[in-house]
């Protein structure tokens, strides 16, 4: 009986603990990939690291006229001529309040609406609207109309 049982404890040993290699079927089908490419200025939340609102205020802050035109929307331009948006932005333009934090992203007939509600002009609560679009994979401004505070 002792006999038997120490066989039985052997093969249980020998047998239990050998693994088994399972090898997997080499399938020939090719895996396409699909290239996503992500440009900087393409994602009006996120501009290296920063919203499109603090990427344009902060070149509003250091008078880069130029730039902002640069980010202003081609029917913006069209609308109202180059020369108009520089000198307005350097005359008339107001982007020099806080916003606090994007509060809701809205895309409607590819017009990207940005929301944000706690914003602080002279001491006052205040919603600030942000129309942007799309162009050549850069974020830019839409402006609806040329007054002190567009963005109102």
């Amino acid at each position: 009986m002792k006999f038997k049982t120490c066989i039985f404890i052997l093969c249980l040993f020998f047998f239990g603990c050998s693994t088994k290699t399972i090898e997997q079927p080499i399938t020939d089908i090719p895996i396409e990939q699909v290239h996503v490419s992500v440009k900087p200025y393409s994602n009006p939340a996120m501009i290296f690291g920063s919203s499109a609102r603090q990427f344009f205020q902060n070149v509003y802050r250091n008078n880069q006229y130029n730039n902002m035109l640069a980010f202003t929307a081609s029917q913006t331009i069209n609308k109202y001529g180059r020369e108009t948006i520089l000198s307005y932005y350097k005359i008339n333009f107001k982007f020099d309040y806080v916003l606090g934090n994007l509060c809701n992203i809205n895309t409607e007939y590819g017009v990207i609406i940005l929301t944000y509600s706690n914003a602080s002009i002279m001491a006052t609560r205040r919603k600030v609207v942000i129309h942007c679009t799309i162009e050549n994979d850069t974020v830019k401004v839409i402006l609806e109309h040329l007054a002190t505070s567009p963005f109102e």
